[in-house]
């Protein structure tokens, strides 16, 4: 497996090879009520670069700095989580998933990677109106000696348009990529790219890279 740390974050980025929409596992039975994702003015979620529309999320923002205080030594206060938490996921976490959020938080997005308990005690009128990027262990699945969960989030205006997902194998203390969950705008729905059966490694790299080009494909950044 290629390390991540190889990424060159100074390079130039062209059009990455994305798995193919058409062969997505698309989620119809995901339900979204759109009328809800709204911000402080009660505009619905938009993308765009329009300056004078204040509802539409786009460069011209004031996406804000968000700085979290963590114990000494280590991503993660301990305490703050169950005791049936695998203590090897917070190591998987901060050695595996750590490395890619952050890349994709500063040099794709541009914000400071924070964590979920950080980002569940910001305001909602700040929520509302920025995208953060979310490392996130609060959902971890536990099944026969693996354990998967949704760790880094892409969250813009309370609404999650990306999500990473991961799985550890507590017997081999081996953590691999598998999946990615974006919101496709056009068709109102979730669509996965990756292996959902758990068994391949999408790997970091592409995952970083499909985040990228989500993005730009949306119009949420660029």
């Amino acid at each position: 497996m290629a390390e991540f740390e190889k990424l060159d974050p100074n390079a130039p980025r062209g059009p990455a090879e994305i798995p193919s929409l058409a062969a997505a596992d698309k989620r119809p039975d995901v339900q979204i009520d759109r009328s809800k994702i709204v911000d402080v003015y009660g505009n619905p979620l938009k993308y765009g670069k329009d300056p004078n529309d204040r509802s539409i999320l786009g460069p011209d923002d004031d996406i804000p700095a968000v700085k979290q205080d963590l114990p000494p030594g280590s991503l993660r206060d301990r305490s703050l989580y169950p005791s049936l938490f695998p203590a090897t996921l917070f190591l998987a976490e901060e050695r595996y998933v750590l490395p890619m959020a952050q890349y994709v938080a500063n040099s794709i997005v541009d914000v400071d990677l924070i964590d979920e308990k950080t980002y569940a005690k910001l305001q909602p009128q700040l929520k509302e109106r920025s995208i953060f990027c979310v490392l996130d262990i609060s959902a971890p699945e536990v099944h026969s000696g693996m354990v998967r969960w949704p760790g880094f989030r892409v969250v813009c205006k309370q609404f999650d348009v990306a999500t990473v997902y991961f799985q550890l194998d507590l017997g081999l203390n081996l953590t691999i990529t598998t999946h990615v969950r974006v919101w496709e705008s056009q068709t109102q729905r979730y669509m996965n790219l990756g292996d959902r059966s758990f068994l391949k490694d999408l790997t970091r790299e592409k995952a970083a890279e499909i985040i990228d080009n989500y993005l730009v494909r949306e119009g949420i950044l660029k």
